[in-house]
């Protein structure tokens, strides 16, 4: 969207103006909805409209913004950019400390969300950003080259009454601060309800309870774990007797770690069951196929196997002795 000023060739501001032009009739032939969309975007596109442009003036984006040290209108766009974008700047940290190889990436990245969950710098944002917002205001009607000494003087009464008023609403900001931080407890319900729609036999509804939880306890051992192997690793191995309270993480845990990325190990099982089966193996049985299968695909771990041990225990199994007394 375009917010600069237009002026007129004396250089004052132009009038706002809002005009509605009439483009024409348009013969409907199918009043069904399908029929109503395709008529518009034609008509549209017919009178050279740019449909992309018309779809984005209804919405205004706000995205993150370097922070310029010099300028003040700089300092609010930051603020008010982190207050709207609160949630996708904590989803996005969370992706780079889960994903990252770079440990300088993951450290930072960690830190930045510690410090970006805590109340404090929430309403640091909110209560910071609207003193802001008062002077910001002012400040750019007060550059304007012709701006007139009783305006100006009146635009800072009217901000330095609005910045006295803020002491007493202090309640009010505390209560805007606590609603944007409910934001991100609500997306942890919302992603934990989507997995155990997903895994519905595996999972309960009370997963999303249990990880707000986990994180409330946990906190500090949380930010120096990395990965979800390690976090597992800190309830399983570390915590096991809170394996019993935080039953659906660990199974959401073990999930995520089971699930094979591709198909190229069971896709090997297929060559090797020609190499096992062959013209003069074709009267195998079925069982004995399969454990053939496994000791070949399976071969690191066999290698790994004492056979001494296993050939002990086989013979206990099948010894004939008996003791009668």
């Amino acid at each position: 969207m375009d917010t600069t000023q237009d002026i007129n060739s004396d250089g004052n501001p132009k009038t706002l103006q809002i005009n509605e032009s009439f483009i024409g009739f348009v013969e409907i032939l199918d009043q069904s909805g399908v029929g109503l969309e395709e008529s518009i975007i034609n008509c549209i596109t017919k009178n050279n409209l740019n449909l992309p442009k018309l779809r984005e003036s209804s919405d205004i984006s706000i995205t993150l913004k370097r922070l310029c040290t010099t300028r003040w209108s700089s300092r609010y766009g930051s603020l008010l950019a982190i207050r709207h974008r609160y949630v996708d700047i904590l989803k996005c940290l969370s992706q780079i400390v889960l994903r990252s190889k770079n440990e300088d990436e993951i450290f930072e990245a960690n830190y930045l969300k510690v410090h970006i969950e805590d109340f404090q710098f929430i309403f640091s944002v909110i209560f910071i950003g609207k003193f802001l917002e008062t002077v910001n205001v002012v400040s750019k009607v007060l550059q304007f080259p012709k701006q007139k000494l009783s305006t100006a003087v009146s635009l800072l009464n009217s901000a330095l009454i609005n910045l006295q008023e803020y002491r007493s609403q202090y309640s009010d900001f505390f209560e805007i601060a606590v609603e944007i931080g409910k934001k991100w407890d609500e997306h942890i319900y919302i992603s934990a309800n989507k997995l155990v729609e997903y895994y519905d036999s595996d999972l309960s509804n009370a997963l999303a309870g249990q990880i707000l939880s986990f994180r409330s306890c946990f906190k500090e051992e949380i930010t120096k774990r990395t990965s979800v192997k390690a976090i597992t690793e800190l309830l399983v191995i570390e915590n096991p007797i809170l394996a019993t309270t935080f039953s659906e993480i660990c199974t959401a845990c073990m999930l995520f770690l089971t699930l094979p990325v591709t198909v190229a190990t069971a896709e090997r099982s297929f060559p090797k069951l020609k190499l096992i089966k062959n013209y003069l193996r074709s009267t195998m049985c079925e069982e004995r196929l399969s454990g053939l299968g496994i000791l070949s695909i399976e071969n690191d771990r066999a290698r790994q196997l004492n056979l001494k041990e296993i050939i002990n225990n086989f013979a206990e199994k099948k010894a004939r002795k008996r003791n009668f007394h």
